[in-house]
């Protein structure tokens, strides 16, 4: 029980910090806290007694020896640490529960990073880079970045130790430098590509940082933002954070003005977010559509397999459906229906067809267009799939 509460006879929030900090002392010593217990020669003592006489100076009397066996001392000494802060007899000095789960987390990375498959040399290189990137140099702090980079390259162990000694959230605090910000999210980039990493940099918060990468960056930081995000996003839980985080526009952003390879980069982090109805709905009002449908008028366009799949995904939504009717979409799909390959045929009579039972208009101005021959080539030619489509659309065409 919390001795302030003895005191003042009035339960806080601090004191469930300090039962719980009871409860991380039961774990780290084997026994339960009402418990009695011999340490070393001395006499039978309760465990916050023990716990308050020895953590100073000798921990390990109180600690079970199967833990000690196992835990490395940087771990532990996180690990005990926070514990101790919980139980301060002080209750303002006591943690937050936030900052309880950030030092459990601390000594968890600990653990795991150096038991990680990296060998001394790379160790040594990380903890290298670690030093640069709390540097106060920018230069160094680019330095660091790249190293990381360099080192994070070389194989999926070296993925994992990065992340598990505490490097990316060096990294997120990078993103909002100018100097630093395309090395930072450049190596986010190679880092998401081990999935336990994507939840990692979540989880560290540095999202928004790339978010603001995304908007103010060079144009290659820019790119190298959006593939991170499309990264990040195939992850499910995280299209919503990502989206929640108002990444939608810039990326339509980046799609307009972009590069080819930063409308690739967007198309296909939007493709993907896109599979939540919520980013659905934030894509289509951040104005998506005119600009696909620009896009895919562009007679040399590179990207209309990517394109179309982001419409046909739009198109899943009412409010997708009506901006793709708003957009003149028809003629570009009639034209796509009569020359692209097949899956981009396929695609582009499913997005028509949407269109068309939905509003007799499209139908009629479809037809208008010639689109009905058209059709009767991809009904012969098609896939199954494509086949079942096509006749629906006839069908609707000719009744």
């Amino acid at each position: 029980m919390d001795p302030t509460y003895h005191e003042s006879r009035i339960l806080r929030k601090e004191s469930d910090v300090y039962s719980f900090g009871v409860v991380l002392f039961e774990i780290l010593c084997g026994m339960l806290v009402y418990h009695e217990k011999r340490f070393g020669g001395d006499g039978k003592q309760f465990l916050m007694t023990s716990v308050r006489r020895y953590y100073k100076k000798e921990p390990h009397k109180v600690i079970d020896p199967h833990i000690m066996e196992q835990i490395d001392s940087g771990a532990f000494d996180a690990f005990k640490e926070i514990a101790y802060q919980c139980i301060s007899f002080n209750s303002t000095e006591r943690p937050t529960m936030e900052k309880v789960v950030e030092g459990i987390e601390e000594a968890l990375t600990i653990q795991t990073y150096k038991r990680s498959a990296c060998t001394p040399e790379v160790r040594s290189w990380i903890e290298s880079a670690i030093h640069k990137l709390k540097s106060s140099s920018s230069y160094e702090q680019r330095m660091g970045a790249y190293e990381m980079n360099l080192l994070a390259k070389r194989n999926n162990d070296n993925l994992v130790a990065i992340a598990y000694a505490g490097v990316i959230p060096l990294l997120k605090n990078l993103l909002t430098s100018p100097d630093s910000q395309e090395q930072a999210v450049t190596t986010l980039l190679i880092l998401s590509s081990h999935d336990d990493n994507k939840f990692i940099i979540v989880s560290s918060g540095a999202v928004p940082g790339i978010i603001h990468v995304l908007r103010e960056g060079n144009m290659a930081a820019r790119e190298n933002a959006a593939a991170t995000l499309f990264s990040l996003s195939l992850i499910d839980e995280n299209k919503v954070t990502i989206g929640s985080a108002e990444a939608i526009p810039p990326l339509v952003l980046l799609l307009s003005e972009g590069t080819q390879k930063g409308k690739r980069d967007a198309t296909t982090a939007l493709f993907n977010l896109c599979m939540y109805q919520g980013n659905t709905i934030r894509a289509v009002r951040a104005g998506v559509v005119p600009v696909l449908i620009d896009l895919l008028r562009e007679p040399q366009g590179v990207l209309k397999d990517e394109l179309l799949a982001v419409l046909f995904v739009l198109s899943t939504h009412p409010e997708g459906i009506l901006a793709i009717g708003k957009a003149e979409a028809v003629p570009v799909l009639v034209e796509v229906i009569g020359s692209g390959s097949l899956k981009l045929k396929e695609t582009a009579a499913t997005v028509l067809g949407k269109l068309c039972f939905g509003d007799q208009k499209y139908l009629v101005e479809a037809q208008e267009l010639g689109v009905v021959e058209k059709l009767k080539d991809l009904l012969y030619h098609g896939t199954d799939r494509g086949k079942r489509i096509v006749g629906q659309l006839l069908e609707k065409m000719t009744t």
